[in-house]
């Protein structure tokens, strides 16, 4: 994704466009450092070009103070205003369901003000199916088919890398088929590689509130009927293309969800950084304020929601956390199988306007005549 960033103070008859300095803060990771300041009274207008149009996960804007707005255009003048999720020091708008290039952010200082970060999470781009990306998506029925060839059409102008993944209609499709580049080549599951709780990391570690693994699962404690688990923070070097992923038992009236989410579905709580954590974060301890590399000077570092199959804008080589809420009865718990990120299959280099394959087959057993989706975007750089 080639980004352009403009962003400017004040009104046309006074205005200060922020330096390159200031841009950089304004999209580097780092939600702790102030971009800009605005004195009572000053608008900031952050316009950003995404260079094409693009299906978009979450936007999310790091301030402190002031009135944000948030819009979208699919052709430049003709703004949608897209709704806000608030939380504290940051507002995010999910769930975009057009596909714009443009995003406009405006920041209204009402006393004092300071703009921190930007961050736009692509779910999918232009990338299709079909020799010659006449299909949106693309359905296996792999029941008694050993190999099965799919097409996956690059449809722009330059040659991409294109991500690959498995999209779930039940718990038990991804353990069962497999990937690979060529017809003969090695196939591999994609629930084998990434990071992966309970596989890699015991349920035991993290941080339980009200929580306890059982020997079938992540679940509620004792007489509780909703508990909170933090993850330990996982390295995940060398996972740079990625989604997140768990698999649960969900029973009617239960929960499995992130308490500061405002999303209204089933969803973790997700944060990175870029550098190791210290102390007891590496058993998933809660986060104090003065630990530097987890924290912002309000409190710590915050979560976004992630959904099942979302996929996750990850720094490479950087360290995750998760969390979740888990909420149910004692007579029927829901339980939290796994959890952690998936690596994709990544077809390198497909030229422009040209097409490329994937290969997929049953590892396993079947899947009883069910359809499992490809999902398919291009690698942002």
């Amino acid at each position: 994704m080639e980004v352009k960033i403009n962003a400017v103070i004040g009104s046309e008859e006074s205005s200060k466009y922020l330096t390159q300095e200031e841009l950089n803060k304004l999209c580097d990771n780092d939600v702790s450092t102030v971009s800009f300041s605005l004195a009572a009274g000053e608008v900031a207008t952050i316009e950003i070009d995404l260079g094409t149009r693009y299906i978009l996960d979450r936007v999310v804007y790091y301030y402190t103070g002031g009135v944000v707005s948030i819009e979208a255009s699919e052709s430049y003048g003709l703004w949608y205003t897209l709704p806000i999720n608030y939380s504290t020091n940051y507002c995010y708008c999910s769930g975009i369901s057009y596909k714009p290039r443009w995003l406009k952010i405006t920041h209204t200082s009402v006393t004092t003000a300071v703009g921190m970060e930007v961050s736009v999470y692509s779910g999918y781009t232009n990338i299709l199916f079909g020799s010659s990306g006449l299909f949106h998506s693309f359905g296996i029925d792999s029941s008694g088919v050993e190999v099965q060839e799919i097409p996956v059409y690059n449809n722009t102008n330059v040659a991409k890398d294109i991500c690959v993944f498995i999209e779930e209609t039940s718990d038990d499709a991804d353990s069962l088929l497999a990937y690979s580049t060529t017809s003969s080549g090695v196939f591999y599951n994609i629930r084998d590689v990434g990071v992966n709780l309970p596989r890699d990391i015991n349920w035991n570690s993290g941080l339980h509130i009200n929580t306890e693994y059982d020997g079938v699962g992540l679940t509620i404690s004792g007489s509780s009927v909703s508990g909170t688990y933090y993850s330990p923070v996982l390295n995940i070097s060398g996972h740079d293309d990625c989604r997140f992923f768990w698999s649960s038992h969900k029973p009617v009236g239960s929960k499995i969800d992130y308490f500061f989410s405002g999303v209204q579905e089933d969803c973790l709580g997700f944060r990175s950084f870029y550098v190791p954590p210290s102390g007891s974060w590496v058993s998933g301890a809660l986060a104090e304020d003065y630990d530097y590399y987890w924290s912002v000077p309000s409190g710590s570092l915050p979560f976004y929601p992630v959904r099942r199959d979302d996929l996750i804008d990850i720094i490479p080589g950087s360290y995750v956390q998760f969390a979740v809420t888990i909420t149910g009865s004692l007579a029927d718990k829901p339980y939290l199988y796994a959890a952690g990120i998936e690596d994709a299959l990544v077809l390198s280099s497909v030229q422009a306007n040209n097409s490329s394959s994937v290969y997929v087959m049953t590892i396993s057993g079947t899947l009883s005549g069910k359809s499992t989706n490809l999902l398919c975007f291009s690698k942002e750089e």
